[in-house]
């Protein structure tokens, strides 16, 4: 197959991480050949021939497409799909699957927490091409747990090809995307607990479960790009992030026990990591292990770290925010600077405005007030046409869910001050 983008040739009759090739490699393939005669005319190499060819097909580009068909058709245009996987053979029994079992057991020791996230494991085996609605965040108070290994264990089923890894940070504000680009698993191994605590914002929350993306490449260029990638999160801390009880996406499990004896790690996980059987094993396992009535899409649901985790994230900018829904003198709709102010007119100097108090204050709003204008900033200067801000509604949800641009800043500027 002619491929336009980069002028290149696919052969179809390889897998996709050798089917490409460049114009002059395809030529060069077929120089010993015999020249293809033609009738009337001089006779022609057997790749120009191919070339020339009325019965050559075409297609506009290579794109990656989890479980899709090798040629695929996407807004009205021909692709070449080169997503591909190891090839593992299924196995004649299951005799080293218990190493798997006992550590998820070891990480998630909660039989109903685990087995949510050997589901979620499953989607990703199963159907690469949706991402679940919700990311699991794994808290140890231990370090050398064995996370890493879990990681390793992935990353070598689904293909090191098809994973990546960020920092939150990365996640959160990084100037690149790469590590959600033609992507299944992106590992964050350790979110650091210091002034810069994040909170689960809007940019996070969509990188966690939206698609598509816009994404900005560091060797490409910035463009929408579908997302298949999952993240898998990972903490020594209980505070890790900033989250609300509201939140939907975030899967928080734990293990308090302390790690096992270096001999577990030596004679047992790290051996099964580069065992071909094993890692097959893994792969047929979780392909069994569906549960039709499971939901990816469902709600993240509220454990005990995640409620510890909340309660951390609690503190007086929280309690300042439900008097700002109960004080009569705030408007329905307000925006971020709304309650940053209320904050330091309630006398809370220790509000000085660096990374974590503003990601605090982002998280809170977010998570118990309601966007409005569709998500939208709106202007809301009279004079200045470039002071734009992102709407909430903080009580009356039904009044303003589907209200005019007009009536929500008639409604902001009762008390607003710009």
């Amino acid at each position: 197959v002619y491929v336009q983008d980069g002028n290149l040739v696919a052969d179809l009759t390889k897998e996709p991480q050798n089917a490409l090739l460049k114009i002059q490699e395809f030529h060069n393939s077929f120089k010993n050949y015999p020249m293809v005669e033609r009738e009337g005319k001089p006779p022609a190499s057997a790749s120009n021939d191919w070339l020339r060819s009325p019965k050559r097909k075409t297609v506009r580009g290579a794109r990656y497409l989890p479980n899709g068909p090798r040629i695929f058709s996407y807004q009205g245009e021909q692709w070449f799909n080169n997503y591909h996987t190891p090839k593992w053979p299924r196995p004649d029994n299951y005799d080293k699957i218990h190493i798997l079992q006992n550590h998820l057991k070891l990480l998630i020791p909660d039989d109903g927490e685990r087995e949510i996230f050997i589901q979620w494991l499953c989607c990703t085996i199963l159907w690469p091409e949706i991402r679940p609605g919700f990311t699991p965040l794994h808290i140890s108070h231990q370090h050398g747990m064995g996370r890493g290994w879990l990681v390793k264990v992935l990353q070598c089923v689904l293909g090191v090809w098809n994973c990546s890894h960020c920092k939150m940070q990365d996640l959160a504000n990084g100037q690149f995307q790469d590590f959600l680009h033609e992507s299944l698993l992106c590992s964050i191994p350790e979110i650091k607990v210091d002034k810069n605590k994040y909170g689960i914002d809007d940019q996070i929350r969509d990188r966690l479960t939206d698609s598509p993306l816009n994404l900005n490449l560091k060797y490409g260029n910035n463009g929408t790009f579908q997302v298949f990638t999952n993240f898998f999160l990972a903490s020594n801390n209980r505070d890790a992030l900033v989250i609300t009880k509201e939140d939907r996406r975030i899967f928080v499990v734990e293990t308090i026990t302390d790690p096992p004896p270096e001999s577990y790690y030596r004679d047992t996980l790290y051996p099964a990591a580069d065992d071909p059987d094993f890692l097959a094993q893994v792969f047929w396992w979780l392909k069994s292990q569906r549960d039709p009535k499971f939901n990816p899409f469902m709600r993240a649901p509220m454990t005990r770290a995640k409620s510890s985790m909340v309660e951390s994230s609690k503190g007086d900018m929280d309690d300042l925010f439900d008097e700002m829904v109960n004080d009569d003198n705030v408007p329905d709709i307000v925006c971020y600077n709304t309650f940053v102010r209320y904050v330091k007119d309630a006398g809370y100097a220790w509000f000085d405005n660096d990374r974590k108090d503003r990601s605090t204050a982002a998280a809170i709003l977010q998570g118990k007030a309601l966007k409005v204008a569709n998500g939208k900033k709106v202007r809301v200067g009279k004079v200045d046409r470039n002071d734009k801000r992102r709407l909430y509604a903080i009580r009356n949800y039904d009044k303003w869910h589907n209200a005019s641009n007009e009536n929500l800043l008639q409604e902001y500027r009762l008390v607003a001050k710009e």
